[in-house]
């Protein structure tokens, strides 16, 4: 009986070791993923404001005895002259007991600062600070979007529907709407006349619209400047 249980305790000993060098062997490969990881990420180091970077590795062989972290011995460097949306880091361990070398693959995308809906909202909904949130979405998602100033958007007004989540469109909101009562503005050197009026037309900061004098009845063209003003030159 003896001899029997000293096979049974060696088989469940090399059991164990068995299990605990394949976790070995996925530690490891998580950790060269991360290396690849960082060193993509380390290329960027002066991003600007609302501009950031995430770095997607691709899987390193998990059954692989990497004979550990190869800690003072790893390198890494890029294939390649230049940052790309797909790029392939070659990471080295030089440890003369143990030394290998791993290709990993690591994908890139660009976010930008953006501005989202906090909750649904519904059409005409005069937008408040509790309607938006700041997010980041993909750089070519933005370009189509291109509104990250909160500040223009609160007080502005919505011309349609937009979901939880979704980032405000140029096109879904007026700063000024038409029917709203403005401020008409005219400035020359130190000369500065002000009138009321009424918006014919909707428009963002920056819109050129048609505005009616309330007191000629006089229709003018005016430049958004703000939520209740229309600059004019004469």
């Amino acid at each position: 009986m003896q001899p029997s249980r000293f096979i049974l305790s060696a088989v469940l000993i090399m059991g164990l070791s068995a299990a605990d060098q394949v976790l070995a062997n996925e530690e490891e490969a998580a950790f060269l993923e991360l290396v690849a990881k960082q060193y993509i990420l380390a290329q960027f180091p002066n991003l600007p404001e609302g501009v950031k970077i995430e770095a997607t590795p691709g899987s390193v062989n998990p059954d692989k005895d990497y004979g550990g972290k190869c800690s003072g011995y790893l390198t890494a460097e890029l294939q390649g002259r230049e940052i790309r949306t797909s790029n392939t880091v070659k990471i080295v361990c030089s440890h003369p007991d143990n030394p290998y070398s791993v290709y990993v693959p690591v994908k890139i995308e660009r976010f930008i600062a953006s501005i989202a809906a906090a909750r649904d909202l519904n059409k005409g909904t005069l937008i408040g600070p509790e309607d938006i949130v700041e997010t980041y979405v993909p750089d070519a998602r933005q370009n189509s979007f291109g509104v990250t100033d909160k500040s223009t958007l609160i007080g502005s007004r919505l011309k349609r529907d937009i979901r939880e989540g979704s980032v405000f469109a140029p096109e879904s909101f007026c700063v000024i709407c038409k029917g709203d009562k403005v401020q008409i503005e005219a400035h020359k050197g130190t000369l500065s006349l002000k009138t009321s009026g009424l918006a014919l037309e909707d428009g963002n900061v920056g819109d050129s619209i048609k505005v009616q004098n309330t007191r000629s009845k006089k229709t003018v063209i005016g430049r958004v400047a703000s939520h209740d003003t229309v600059l004019i030159d004469f």
